[in-house]
This record gives structure tokens, C-alpha cells and sequence, in this order.
């Protein structure tokens, strides 16, 4: 065949690969439960659980899932890592559903790991769990499990949207309540579709949520979820900076860097104060880590980095312009997975080499 015959056969073949198929045609065309045909649940009733640090997608995603998993037959049961936040309590009464069972150890429990991929993003126990499935939206992170395991991971904005598609995919039925959780899940991690890593997924998976959750009040139902969700009454200052805690390792150096959301520029400027006060006394503070904290403005979009110790301010100099000893204004809505950890781990894998 001739180079430029051979050159139009290609091009065709990529045109037809990169057809867009309806989700109700892939429904229809594959059956998906027998995807999970592979995997072995040994008639165990398995535990659906998201990240240690949890937030109102991770709880809707792990109440979704765990319920279409038990509509395919499988023996399956919602656990929250830790008693809800208020948002998430207003949430699961707003939809009259109960809260799910705390499970702070993994233990010998057969489990499906739902928004959260990596031992370090999981409760105690987990490296002596039965991992048969994993459900994220992150970067792979080196789990291990001793059989078969079925695992998706897509790129959304939201681990409700990969549960969406599930749904549409298996044809199951999906009640208003379990859409409203689901709902609720990708509005929150989408920022109400206004966040910068929405997919087209995640706009889908909203708009046909927000109809078979009956929330007709959009606006009057995000601002009850923030309301509930970005004030801090009541809270210490510990567990407001715990409210959503990751922690990273960087060969022999670890890094917590904490993400706190306000309302406006009021909290904003009291919650700045506060964090950085007690950055400075953190109980058990130790060497070899370094402690940051993302501090966003909801009311107009702004961003800044918290840190203390001088370590973690020579790193911050160097990843972010304009830093000073304990703070470096980020871009507007600057993203703690995309933005701030590749840039502080960059600077200190550079520190490292030295």
C-alpha cells in the first residue's frame, strides 16, 4: 500500500476512535456487571469507605456506590472514617438518609476504596485489609493487594461523577436521596461548576443529578451547604486546621499542607491570624516536617499559602513569588493538588540533591 493510502486508512481509523458514544449505547452494548466477575468478594460483606481526610464528594460517592454495588447483588455497607462534618449532616438530613457506621480501623475488613487511592490517603489498617476494588479521581498510589481488584480511576472534578457513570452504565435505578448525595458530592467538588478542573463528566453528571434529586432551589441549597461547610463557630484552632489535612512524603522529609475555605473577607482575615498562631505552637511539632496550610476567600476567589519555620519559609520563597516569612499570595482558586504540592515538593526535591 502507498504511503498516502496508508496515511487516509489511519486518519480514518483515529476519526472513528474518537466518536462520541451516548452512555445509554455503552449501556446497552457491554454488560458492566460482569466486569466485576474477576474479582473474588468471597459472599464477605465489604465495607465502602473513602479517604481519612473526608469531604462532602468522599461521603457522597461512598453512600452512592455502596448502594448500587448492593442492588448488583454484593453485600456492601457505607463507613465514614470519622463522625460527619456539619455540612455533610446537613446534607444526609436534607435527604433523610442515616449516617453511616465510623470505621477508623480496616483491619481484617474486606473493603472498596471510593475517592482515595494510596495507604497514605487511607484509615489505620488498610496494608491488612482485603482491597477488592478502588474508585478515585487521583494519582495512583501503590497499593497492594494479594488478588484480583477491580480499579477505575478517571480524571473528573468529582468521584460522585465516576459514580454517576457507574449508574448510567449498570442500569440501575437511582433514587432521589441517593441522587441528592451524589448531587451534593459533585456540587461541592466542583465549586457549583465553577471550579478549573470541571469535565464535561462532571457538568453531566450535575445536571441530570439536580433533576432526580428534585433540588429546584440551586442557589438557596449551595449557600445552605456553605453556610454549613466554611464557618468555623465553635471549632479549636486544632480542628479547624485538621478539617481537610493531607500528608505527603518527600524521600526523608514529610509535608502536611492543610486546605480551610472562608466565606468571606472578614473570616478570611480572622482565620489568617489564627492559623498562623497556632502554625507557630503546633502540639508535637517535629523535625523533618514541615506544616503548610492553603487559606481561600470563597466570596472573591483569593488564595493564599500559610507556613512557619524557617525551612518551610526558604521553600516557599523558591516555589512561590513575592513570599515572605509566612505567607505567599497564590493565584485566584489556586488548587492544593494542582498548584501548591508539585511546586513545594519540586523545591524540595531540589534541596534534597544539594
Amino acid at each position: 500500500m502507498q504511503k498516502k493510502s496508508l496515511s487516509k486508512v489511519v486518519a480514518v481509523m483515529l476519526a472513528a476512535s474518537c466518536v462520541a458514544i451516548p452512555l445509554q449505547a455503552m449501556a446497552a452494548a457491554v454488560d458492566y456487571t460482569k466486569l466485576y466477575s474477576g474479582v473474588d468478594y468471597q459472599n464477605k460483606t465489604t465495607c465502602v469507605i473513602g479517604p481519612e481526610s473526608q469531604n462532602m464528594d468522599s461521603v457522597g460517592a461512598t453512600i452512592g456506590y455502596a448502594y448500587l454495588k448492593s442492588k448488583l447483588g454484593m453485600a456492601t455497607e457505607p463507613r465514614v472514617a470519622a463522625p460527619l462534618n456539619r455540612d455533610m449532616s446537613y446534607m444526609l438530613e436534607y435527604f433523610h438518609l442515616p449516617q453511616p457506621a465510623v470505621m477508623n480501623d480496616a483491619t481484617g475488613q474486606q473493603v472498596i476504596l471510593v475517592d482515595h487511592s494510596s495507604y497514605g490517603a487511607a484509615i489505620n489498617g488498610m496494608k491488612k485489609a482485603r482491597i477488592v476494588e478502588v474508585i478515585d479521581r487521583h494519582n495512583l498510589g501503590g497499593l497492594q493487594s494479594d488478588g484480583l481488584v477491580y480499579s477505575r480511576n478517571i480524571p473528573t472534578a468529582a468521584t460522585s461523577s465516576i459514580v454517576y457513570l457507574s449508574f448510567k452504565e449498570t442500569g440501575v435505578d437511582m433514587p432521589k436521596a441517593i441522587a441528592g448525595v451524589l448531587f451534593a458530592g459533585v456540587m461541592s467538588a466542583t465549586d457549583n461548576l465553577q471550579g478549573s478542573n470541571v469535565t464535561a463528566l462532571d457538568r453531566q453528571a450535575y445536571e441530570e443529578l439536580k433533576g432526580k434529586a428534585g433540588v429546584e432551589d440551586i442557589n438557596g441549597f449551595h449557600k445552605a451547604l456553605e453556610k454549613a461547610a466554611f464557618t468555623h463557630e465553635g471549632m479549636s484552632d486544632k480542628e479547624i486546621f485538621e478539617t481537610d489535612c493531607k500528608d505527603y512524603a518527600v524521600k526523608d522529609w514529610a509535608m502536611t499542607i492543610s486546605q480551610l475555605e472562608c466565606l468571606n473577607d472578614e473570616e478570611f482575615a480572622q482565620m489568617k491570624e489564627r492559623m498562623l498562631a497556632y502554625m507557630n505552637k503546633i502540639p508535637g511539632r517535629k523535625t523533618g516536617i514541615l506544616y503548610f496550610l492553603v487559606l481561600k476567600n470563597r466570596s472573591t476567589g483569593a488564595a493564599e499559602l500559610l507556613y512557619t519555620g524557617d525551612m518551610a519559609e526558604s521553600v516557599a520563597k523558591k516555589a512561590f513569588a513575592g513570599a515572605d516569612a509566612n505567607h505567599a499570595v497564590l493565584k485566584n482558586n489556586a488548587d492544593r493538588k494542582r498548584d501548591v504540592e508539585p511546586a513545594i515538593r519540586t523545591e524540595l526535591e531540589r534541596y534534597m540533591q544539594y
